[in-house]
Order: C-alpha cells, then sequence, then structure tokens
C-alpha cells in the first residue's frame, strides 16, 4: 500500500490525515529533541482507530551516493493514479 494512498473522502491522503492527528497530539507542546518528535508520532491515532508505529533511528548512513539509471530501472516501483511522482510502492521482486 502506498504511503499516501488516496482516502475515497475530502480528497485527503493517509499522510495528511496522519499527519493532522500527529500535529492535534503535539500541539503546545516543545519538540526539544528527535525522541520527542518519534514519541508523539507514535502516540497518535485516528478516530477510526488508525495507529502509527514510530521509532528513532540513530544509525548514520553515508550521504552523496550516486544511483545509476540502471539501478533505478531494477526497482520495482508501482505508481498509483492519483499523483503518481508522490504516490508509489517500491515492492520486493
Amino acid at each position: 500500500m502506498s504511503a499516501t494512498s488516496r482516502l475515497g473522502r475530502a480528497n485527503g491522503t493517509k499522510s495528511s490525515i496522519e499527519c493532522c492527528f500527529i500535529s492535534i497530539n503535539w500541539r503546545g507542546r516543545a519538540l526539544a529533541t528527535r525522541q520527542i518528535i518519534v514519541d508523539f508520532i507514535g502516540a497518535a491515532t485516528t478516530i477510526t482507530g488508525l495507529k502509527i508505529a514510530a521509532e528513532l533511528n540513530l544509525n548514520i548512513y553515508p550521504t552523496g551516493k550516486k544511483i545509476t539509471n540502471a539501478e533505478m530501472v531494477e526497482l520495482n516501483i508501482q505508481h498509483t493514479e492519483f499523483q503518481p511522482i508522490w504516490n508509489y510502492c517500491i515492492s520486493s521482486k
């Protein structure tokens, strides 16, 4: 399922609805550390019971890695009909 799959009503996306409930959850509280932010994201739920799992990843990853066109072609990317540049799934082959 796409991270920003389109919902049927109000042209909302799951991610926009999640962000709405996340922002309600931390309203008026200082976001002083990354762990606090992750904790607020993980505590968010919607009226329909959607729960969000979140954990802080402290790993260090190399930057500046170049991906070739051949490597991009090898990815299993499936674009959605609604805003396909933003909404897609990457699946294992």
